[in-house]
């Protein structure tokens, strides 16, 4: 299926260097980055440098958390805030296609 993507989207509650070594975005990216597919992240967390991920095949790492709240409050809602950034993803891409 990456073979054929033109965009590949993973996710994971808070991305971090274990995120890249023996979990499914890790492994995503790799496989990713092997085909020449462009990999984004949504995550609620970010406690990575972009440059490590991107040298891991993750191009773009977008935090769903769209302001401070707490643990509970982003579990809470984080079916309306993936939305949220996902529309916002899109938004930039259009930008970038228009």
């Amino acid at each position: 299926m990456i073979r054929n993507a033109s965009l590949v989207i993973t996710g994971e509650g808070r991305m971090d260097e274990q995120s890249l070594h023996g979990k499914v975005p890790g492994g995503i990216g790799k496989l990713a980055k092997r085909h020449g597919k462009p990999v984004v992240a949504f995550t609620g967390k970010v406690d990575i440098d972009a440059n490590v991920a991107k040298r891991e095949g993750i191009d773009a790492i977008l935090p769903i958390v769209n302001g401070p709240m707490s643990l509970e409050e982003a579990m809470e809602h984080a079916p309306a805030l993936l939305y949220e950034a996902a529309c916002r993803m899109c938004q930039l891409m259009k930008l970038t296609f228009d």
